[in-house]
């Protein structure tokens, strides 16, 4: 994971001087190094609450483990709960054609494997500031989502300490 904020650093070093501050026009300021500070911030920020999440609430070392939301259940001891992660449904209406074929190929365009090989496909076609756009694009998105699921995972801990019952720690 870390190697993903040194490669957006240097995706975005190498757009700084390849494309310059002046490829956006005289803004002031140079935006090849905004993003890189924006990406640096989103991207720990995002390692840290992934971790939080499959370490402390989910109890597991991978990243693919990471849970969204959770169910409070009764824990092995007396005024004990335990946290369940919630596996996310489909929704059961019709879709139309179109979109249930971009929803069934979606979850493997977001695949590092994917991301990997077309920022392979872009830095071939001299596109590294498409490919740093989506980048920095990506990882404020991703920001959005965990940080939303972090601060509702640090809440329902909260309540269930604030309402006097034990949370037994994930296994």
């Amino acid at each position: 994971m870390l190697s993903s904020v040194g490669y957006m650093v240097a995706l975005g070093w190498h757009c700084h001087l390849a494309f310059g501050p002046s490829y956006f026009g005289e803004l002031g300021f140079d935006p090849w190094q905004a993003a890189i500070a924006i990406s640096v911030v989103t991207y720990l920020w995002t390692i840290y609450c992934i971790y939080y999440n499959i370490i402390v609430a989910v109890g597991s070392a991978n990243s693919q483990d990471y849970a969204g939301s959770f169910e409070v259940v009764p824990g092995r001891q007396p005024n004990s709960v335990r946290l369940r992660p919630i596996e996310p449904s489909a929704p059961r209406r019709d879709r139309p054609g179109w979109l249930a074929a971009i929803a069934a190929y979606a979850p493997y365009l977001i695949r590092r494997d994917f991301i990997s090989w077309a920022a392979v496909a872009l830095a071939a076609l001299h596109w590294t500031h498409i490919m740093f756009g989506g980048f920095v694009l990506g990882g404020v998105v991703t920001f959005a989502v965990v940080a939303r699921d972090h601060v509702r995972l640090r809440r329902l801990r909260r309540a269930i300490a604030q309402g006097g019952q034990v949370l037994e720690p994930a296994s």
